[in-house]
């Protein structure tokens, strides 16, 4: 088999676009998604109204019979979601749960699915959040569950099976990025200073491409672009180095 690495959320705004530059380096794409993504090379597809603790098993399964013995390059976690809101909503747990699903629940799948099947010296990344790394009173229950996204990558780095593969992962730390979603969320915010999917996702296949690219393993990596366009990357030390 190929160089493969897999996508969760390939179908989302910035999997497809993680999808079509491993395409570009011939690195076959494995998305796992609510829906299917045809530039994928191969798709899992999970349901969407069901927690993914539940489906773990049959993605599991069906992820280790399509890659036999063969491990991957790279596994991101590219789905994530938004939401506002305080603790003191009437809806505040309802929301929490939702920021759960969609932002902590596929930032585990895709560091356990790492542990399993990546290769030595490949590299996991995960889509964390800037806001999460002060307090956010106005989107708590979003801000929860990526603090708890950070959290988990810092005791990754730890877990002897993925040192011993001399593998790297990182988290993604954006601001906002451009999507569809987060314009019809935020409709009246400043577009032009959000960060295109593209950029992220070049950065994202470059860790496979470049080793040489990859900063210390738990790192965690800011990324913001201003008015003008113009896109600043800040590496953020693994929580040992503090």
């Amino acid at each position: 088999m190929q160089a493969s690495a897999i996508v969760i959320g390939g179908a989302g705004a910035l999997g497809k676009s993680i999808i079509k530059n491993l395409k570009s380096k011939s690195i076959l794409p494995i998305s796992i998604d609510i829906l299917r993504n045809d530039d994928a090379g191969h798709n899992l597809i999970v349901d969407g109204n069901r927690c993914l603790a539940s489906q773990y098993g049959n993605v599991s399964t069906n992820l280790e019979a399509y890659l036999k013995d063969y491990k991957v390059s790279g596994v991101y976690c590219a789905a994530g979601g938004w939401m506002g809101g305080s603790i003191g909503d009437d809806n505040f747990l309802t929301v929490l749960q939702k920021m759960y699903a969609m932002n902590l629940e596929t930032a585990a799948l895709a560091s356990n699915l790492s542990v399993k099947h990546l290769t030595n010296e490949g590299v996991l990344v995960l889509t964390g959040a800037e806001a999460a790394l002060q307090e956010c009173p106005g989107m708590v229950g979003y801000g929860i569950s990526k603090v708890s996204t950070h959290y988990m990558l810092a005791n990754l780095v730890k877990d002897p099976i993925f040192k011993n593969k001399s593998a790297s992962a990182f988290a993604i730390l954006p601001s906002v990025i451009d999507t569809p979603s987060n314009r019809k969320a935020m409709p009246d915010a400043d577009h032009k200073s959000w960060t295109k999917p593209e950029e992220i996702s070049q950065k994202c296949v470059d860790f496979i491409t470049d080793p040489s690219s990859r900063p210390a393993s738990g790192s965690m990596i800011s990324v913001s672009t201003d008015s003008n366009g113009n896109t600043a990357w800040l590496v953020r030390p693994p929580r040992s180095e503090l």
